[in-house]
């Protein structure tokens, strides 16, 4: 009798250190999934912050700013600007270079031109290998060149779209990784402007 209670009692030792194992294990998850939240909410504050600063403070472009021209000077056509750095993360570039290839294709005249910069001047080689082996591939110039330097406060990645005739910034587009939706509404918005979709 005593070692069959004894038996009992160790199993329900076992059963609660099991129990306590599993809740241990779902709380960790539970507050990296929290942690991964607020990262992810802090990042959509600053990034809106930048796009505001962006389009409230800056703007226009500075004249020195590389930009496609207008074919008529009343046009109102757009140029998209992708802003970028080999520490950006690659998948948020090619998300960026898939949906400009498809403006590209299908921008008409309304889009004067799509340009890519990586700003890493310092680590040329490197931004050109990047370029290299991205995928897609873009089908519009990226080249390496620090055009951020003239957008105080703009980090990367950054996609900006300018007003061809008057250097107007009309939008700008800080991409979230792992979140799509706001990119999808971003060149959702400029389609239907530009009378693509």
């Amino acid at each position: 009798m005593e070692k069959r209670i004894l038996w009992f009692f160790v199993v329900a030792l076992l059963a609660v250190d099991i129990l306590l194992l599993v809740q241990r294990r779902e709380s960790r998850t539970r507050f990296r999934d929290l942690q991964r939240a607020s990262a992810t909410a802090l990042l959509k504050t600053g990034y809106a912050a930048e796009e505001e600063a962006l389009l409230t403070g800056t703007s226009a472009v500075p004249p020195a700013f590389p930009r496609a021209a207008a074919a008529r000077e009343e046009d109102d056509a757009v140029q998209f600007v992708l802003l970028a750095s080999v520490d950006n993360c690659t998948n948020c570039i090619e998300d960026e270079v898939t949906k400009l290839n498809e403006f590209m294709a299908g921008g008409g005249r309304r889009v004067s031109g799509i340009q890519g910069f990586f700003v890493d001047e310092q680590r040329s080689q490197m931004a050109k290998t990047f370029i290299e082996h991205l995928s897609p591939a873009p089908v519009f110039p990226m080249s390496v060149r620090n055009a951020l330097l003239q957008l105080p406060g703009a980090t990367t990645p950054l996609v900006l779209v300018i007003r061809s005739r008057d250097g107007k910034i009309l939008d700008a587009h800080k991409p979230i990784p792992e979140d799509l939706t706001k990119r999808d509404a971003f060149y959702a918005r400029w389609a239907a402007a530009l009378g693509m979709s």
